[in-house]
């Protein structure tokens, strides 16, 4: 299973719920953007590495999202309770 930069779960909190559903069976690969902000990017490698995260895919393409015309007609927002934690997540702290 792939995460995602932009996911709204922590990969901590992935990790743990592969492990208490599979019992430590399966893989995770990070799915990375290169931020503007290297330590950032590398935060997120090494929070990867540390939880057992056995690759990382890099993603060359720009970590802006585009011009979707149905969420725009459908005034789509993420909803208060979710927000990108993979990328925030200990971050501020």
């Amino acid at each position: 299973m792939m995460l995602s930069s932009w996911a709204t779960s922590t990969i901590e909190e992935v990790m743990s719920a592969l492990t208490a559903s599979l019992g430590g069976g399966g893989a995770l690969w990070l799915q990375l953007y290169i931020y503007k902000d290297r330590e950032l990017t590398l935060s997120l490698v090494r929070r990867a590495e540390e939880v057992g995260y056995k690759a990382i895919f890099v993603t060359v393409d720009t970590p802006y999202l585009g011009r979707r015309w149905d969420d725009m007609r459908n005034s789509f927002k993420l909803p208060p309770h979710l927000s990108f934690n993979t990328v925030i997540s200990k971050w501020d702290q």
